[in-house]
């Protein structure tokens, strides 16, 4: 018999793939060539990589390390 922390990381998980299955469906933006914060060029490996990829590594990077430390 499953106790309450085996229900509440089976809720977790299933929220989790629903979110997923969501995230799948969402319509995705062309990757653009240049970066919309830096201005600098996106390498082709990115843009096929990451499919509506606006940013290029370099601010990618700060804007995560940003939202990671000041949500909102």
């Amino acid at each position: 018999m499953p106790d309450a922390i085996d229900l509440v990381q089976q809720r977790g998980l299933e929220e989790r793939e629903r979110q997923i299955i969501i995230a799948r469906r969402r319509p995705v933006a062309a990757s653009r060539f240049m970066c919309e914060c830096g201005g600098g060029s996106i390498p082709a490996a990115r843009r096929v990589a990451v499919p509506g990829v606006v940013m290029c590594v370099t601010c990618q990077g700060i804007y995560e390390e940003y939202r990671k430390h000041f949500k909102g």
